[in-house]
């Protein structure tokens, strides 16, 4: 009868079980979906707020910049014309045209390349490698092929020059020539106008010839020649072509942001307008600007903002797309900047470049979609990838002067930046989500209670048994058995980790890393317990045996060597060397000698070895003398790291290294001391390893009649029965630690064999078709 009743009395329960299930689930499944279609609509219009108020400002941003650089352009313009229109600057020009010409530099039979070559050398070969090894030497080539003339200048004004390279425009001059007192009579005011206006150099060049006839910097194009020089093909020349010919009497020309071979270090700007006698172009006045300037001007903060952002950037870009100021945030965090920019599969040679030059101009390359958007008058702020890679808003621009299109200008933030702000309303949104599904677990919950408290108790004392707490009984439960298992699995792996940590410890890995799953995991804490306590016999093994090999050497040394004092130790002193690395060793015996009051005791040096080579020495040393002295007197060993002035270098194959530590112990037998060994090491010594030395420095006076004393040879059979008991007591614990790994995997065993047990009880639980579970019979384990 009970058989039939049961299917009636289980049925119901399943229904209703089944039927409260899905209530639950379609509530909050429903619930959960309008709260995050709501959410998502109000996050994304959100989102595209944000982005469009940071076009405005980035938008701001740029134009602010732009109006402050086509500022600064123009001031540098109007600077150079009023320079070139002046009285003083022609006169200048007409003086150094008509001394650069003059027959001293014809006529001087001194040799003015002698020493050049050797300064070209310094000047060029040291630059960085942004021009390459064969541009550098065919400029070299080319200057030592000048014309006198530009020999003379180069040679008084360069090579003869008081000054560093940087500072060379300080040089008034003082040689004789008309050039000499030309430049006496200019050369001050020029470079008064270049360090206040901060440009990089002034020169004046020959509309007619190219003929460079004077710089303010004194850089090796002083006296070269655009047309046919070294430098004909360079951006200076460029811009003096298109002077040199124009029709106008007051243009201005200037360049992109070029490399310049004779200051590849610093990116510059090249300026030209002409210099103009009677309605004609007689000469050209040029003048080079740096970046630096710029950058103060695109990096300095902006009116009303109250902070610049981490990843916002204002940079120029030139007509071949490349990057022509140096990034705000390279400059603040350049280490940080290369990482990102190796992530993005930047080229190696340019972050090489970038190592060397501290500077993003002329190296990296700008979105290339946003600068032609620019470069066709066309303003506006897209989103982009930048030149890490990253996803950024870039509001553009073109940079007109002069009525051309110089340069496009943009200011970029990174997207991730930008939406920071919305960060706290998708918080609020998750919040409001999980209140949502609380709320929804909670009506949920009200459904299916009586089923949900048995099953939450059982899982309460799986949990309990998976944190370590093995002889826990598992508590009855109904449904959901699979919750369970979980936790018994993560019990079971608990043990393998446990049990492949003591295999580790067994194969002498004590590194493994292990950790108890609780305070109360009495196993895990076990385990640890008994690694710390391995090692630390390991280790006491192994100095064991290390000193018991030790001696067991030492004693052969000296039986072998126990007919001469000299072979004796010698022998030993080289052991000291070969078993505990000694980079210096010496051994004193005790000696007598007459004197006018009776006979004095000396210690005299039988052995000396420096670096595995044989010193002799003949050195006498009385009692208290020195630190062997001291340790003759005392009858006790010294160990010093603080080693005292006086004691040598010691040489090495590669120099010299001052001793670490040095170690001092008598030779005694009984209550006499009968000789003393010195021992200089270049590392400190372990405690373990001044008692190794102590106790083989003992065993040397059972030699006593070799050193000089009448004793027996006892101590050598002593000396030699204490090391085989050593060696006992050392294969012993290596018995015992063998037994306790032993045990312990016996009982790991039993533990994994129990939790395997219930997890099979568990799954024909989950099998079975009563609601309730019965418990699996208990058998003692005691």
């Amino acid at each position: 009868m009970s058989q039939e009743k049961q299917p009636s009395d289980q049925s119901p329960k399943k229904s209703l079980f089944s039927l409260r299930t899905q209530l639950v689930w379609s509530i909050i499944i429903s619930g959960l979906f309008a709260a995050v279609v709501i959410g998502w609509i109000g996050y994304s219009h959100a989102k595209q707020s944000v982005l469009e108020a940071s076009k405005v400002k980035l938008g701001a941003i740029r134009d602010c910049k732009k109006d402050a650089l086509e500022s600064y352009l123009n001031d540098t313009q109007e600077s150079l014309q009023t320079i070139a229109q002046s009285s003083f600057t022609l006169a200048a020009f007409l003086g150094f045209q008509t001394a650069f010409h003059d027959s001293i530099f014809q006529n001087d039979n001194f040799d003015f390349s002698n020493g050049l070559e050797e300064m070209y050398m310094d000047d060029k070969l040291s630059y960085s490698d942004s021009f390459s090894l064969a541009q550098k030497q065919k400029e070299i080539a080319a200057l030592l092929e000048s014309p006198s003339n530009t020999q003379y200048l180069h040679y008084h004004y360069l090579l003869q020059n008081p000054n560093p390279k940087s500072d060379r425009f300080q040089f008034v001059g003082d040689e004789p020539s008309e050039y000499g007192k030309k430049h006496r009579r200019f050369h001050s005011s020029f470079a008064k106008k270049v360090i206040g206006l901060k440009w990089k150099d002034l020169a004046l060049i020959d509309a007619k010839n190219g003929d460079i006839l004077y710089t303010v910097k004194k850089a090796t194009d002083l006296g070269t020649n655009l047309l046919h020089g070294p430098y004909q093909d360079s951006g200076m020349a460029e811009i003096f072509q298109k002077v040199r010919f124009s029709e106008s009497k007051t243009l201005v020309v200037h360049s992109e942001v070029k490399e310049f071979i004779l200051s590849p270090e610093e990116n510059v700007i090249f300026w030209a307008t002409p210099i103009v006698q009677e309605q004609e172009i007689v000469a050209v006045l040029m003048c080079q600007t740096g970046i630096e300037q710029i950058d103060q001007i695109i990096d300095a903060p902006v009116e009303g903002q109250n902070q610049a952002s981490a990843s916002q950037s204002t940079y120029l870009v030139g007509h071949d797309f490349k990057i022509q100021t140096n990034l705000q945030r390279f400059k603040s965090k350049p280490k940080e900047f290369i990482q990102q920019l190796t992530k993005s599969g930047t080229d190696i040679s340019q972050i090489h470049l970038l190592e060397n030059h501290h500077s993003t101009s002329l190296i990296l390359e700008a979105n290339t979609e946003a600068a032609v958007l620019a470069f066709n008058e066309k303003q506006g702020a897209s989103v982009h990838k930048n030149a890490l890679g990253e996803e950024v808003l870039i509001a553009y621009s073109s940079l007109q002067f002069n009525n051309e299109n110089s340069w496009s200008i943009f200011t970029e933030q990174t997207t991730e930046e930008i939406y920071i702000p919305i960060s706290t309303l998708k918080n609020n949104l998750l919040i409001a989500i999980a209140v949502v599904l609380f709320l929804l677990i909670v009506v949920g919950d009200l459904y299916a209670r009586q089923q949900a408290v048995p099953l939450n108790l059982l899982l309460d004392n799986l949990e309990a048994v998976s944190e370590g707490q093995l002889k826990t009984k598992m508590a009855q439960g109904q449904h959901k058995i699979n919750h369970t298992i979980t936790a018994l699995n993560h019990l079971i792996e608990h043990l393998n980790q446990a049990t492949e940590f003591v295999h580790q410890i067994g194969k002498g890995n004590y590194e493994m890393a292990f950790s108890p799953l609780g305070k109360s995991d009495m196993l895990g804490h076990a385990l640890l317990d008994m690694r710390d306590r391995v090692k630390h016999f390991t280790e006491e093994e192994e100095i064991r045996n290390w000193s018991i090999e030790g001696k067991n050497q030492f004693i052969e040394v000296c039986r072998q060597n126990d007919h001469d004092l000299y072979d004796f130790a010698e022998q030993n002193l080289q052991q000291f060397m070969l078993y505990l690395e000694a980079y210096a060793s010496a051994f004193y015996v005790i000696r007598e000698e007459e004197e006018t009051g009776g006979k004095r005791e000396y210690l005299q040096s039988v052995g000396c070895f420096s670096l595995d080579r044989k010193k002799y020495m003949n050195k006498k040393i009385y009692k208290g003398e020195g630190l062997v002295g001291v340790t003759w007197t005392e009858g006790k060993y010294h160990y010093i790291e603080d080693i005292p002035e006086g004691f040598k270098m010691i040489n090495l194959g590669l120099g010299q290294a001052p001793p670490v530590s040095l170690l001092l112990i008598p030779i005694r037998f009984s209550e006499q001391v009968l000789g003393v060994v010195e021992l200089l090491f270049l590392r400190k010594l372990k405690k373990h390893e001044i008692k190794f030395c102590c106790e083989v420095t003992d065993s040397f006076a059972s030699y006593g009649q070799l050193l000089g004393v009448d004793v027996s040879h006892g101590n050598y059979t002593h000396f030699k029965q204490k090391a085989e008991e050593l060696e006992g007591q050392n294969n012993q614990l290596k018995k015992e630690l063998e037994h306790q790994q032993s045990t312990l995997l016996l009982q790991l065993k039993q533990k994994k064999d129990e939790a395997l047990f219930y997890k099979e009880q568990l799954h024909q639980l989950t099998s079975s078709k009563g609601d309730n579970l019965n418990p699996p019979p208990q058998e003692s384990t005691e």
